[in-house]
């Protein structure tokens, strides 16, 4: 799989192991992570893992019809815009997902695409044990699972989990008449119908058979009639109109006028604006005046951070 991916990269692959406070900026959810992060060989290692990763699945399987993040051109809004028209919705969350990717497993699907991908219907057993070893080395953790950071990991898991999760579900998702998409550890179901609770067990039984655990707490089922509901932070209601929620725009304006004045640091008013970026639609038409509002704040921001550089 990954023969001569090491070569010429100078200096041996590592990782730096350190936690990292991490607030989800749409929820205000904060989670301390374990985070490694990668030295410019294992960084350049993984950029060509990705690479080939992509590769493989595109000539296997085509882009996946579920998977809606890592991907180019994937977005949280984009996943949210799938289930438009529908009423009733169905979201669950994978807990600590990446802790519970198999490396023998994952070594095993990755040869299996890969033998496929040239001809052949078994993958060669040498191969898989050299695949494992490479994992093993340079994606997993010391007991087991994907490295939050390595900058492979989200693909990775994307592939493990198409296999083990998307695909096994596609029979029952056609039959159903549901619509899925899977953002990373995110699942989302919707219908016109509601999903009733044998539907729901059965995906269950899907994801507990691949050997994931559910967040039950975040498990929940949505009728939008009653009320809009947010999907990684974004807003969707029952015309299927997609929006950012007011709360954390009023968190963005309130940056952006600090940061006028040189009190927030541009990295975060980046990375503040970098979720509304991927939030909001492309065009100024398609957005609301409340989030037309937030970015009149950040070229008016701009403006004056542009004439404090030139003073200074």
């Amino acid at each position: 799989m990954f023969d001569n991916l090491s070569d010429l990269l100078g200096d041996e692959p590592s990782f730096r192991v350190h936690r990292l406070r991490d607030e989800n900026k749409v929820s205000g959810v904060t989670k301390w992570r374990t985070i490694h992060a990668p030295n410019d060989p294992m960084r350049k290692l993984h950029s060509r893992m990705i690479v080939d990763l992509r590769l493989l699945q595109t000539k296997v399987h085509g882009r996946s019809p579920y998977a809606t993040a890592v991907l180019p051109g994937s977005s949280p809004r984009r996943n949210v815009e799938r289930h438009r028209g529908k009423r009733y919705l169905y979201l669950l969350d994978l807990h600590s997902a990446y802790l519970y990717v198999k490396g023998g497993e994952l070594a095993f699907i990755l040869c299996t695409l890969a033998a496929q991908r040239d001809g052949y219907l078994v993958a060669d057993p040498s191969e898989l044990s050299s695949t494992h070893d490479f994992l093993k080395r340079y994606c997993l953790g010391t007991t087991g699972g994907l490295l939050t950071g390595a900058p492979a990991s989200p693909d990775l898991f994307n592939i493990y989990a198409g296999e083990l999760i998307d695909q096994r579900l596609a029979p029952r998702l056609k039959r159903w008449g549901l619509t899925y998409s899977r953002y990373i550890d995110d699942l989302t179901f919707s219908s016109n119908e509601p999903i009733g609770e044998r539907k729901r067990r059965a995906i269950r039984d899907v994801i507990a058979a691949a050997g994931f655990d559910i967040s039950y707490r975040k498990a929940k089922v949505y009728d939008l009639a009653k009320g809009p509901v947010q999907i990684n932070g974004i807003g969707l209601d029952l015309t299927g109109r997609t929006y950012v929620p007011r709360k954390y725009l009023g968190k963005v304006n309130g940056i952006l006028h600090l940061a006028r004045y040189g009190m927030i640091k541009p990295a975060k008013v980046a990375g503040y604006m970098g979720v509304y970026w991927t939030a909001t639609p492309r065009s100024h038409q398609g957005r609301n005046r409340a989030e037309c509002h937030t970015l009149e704040l950040f070229h008016d921001y701009q403006l004056h951070r542009n004439d404090w550089l030139i003073r200074s």
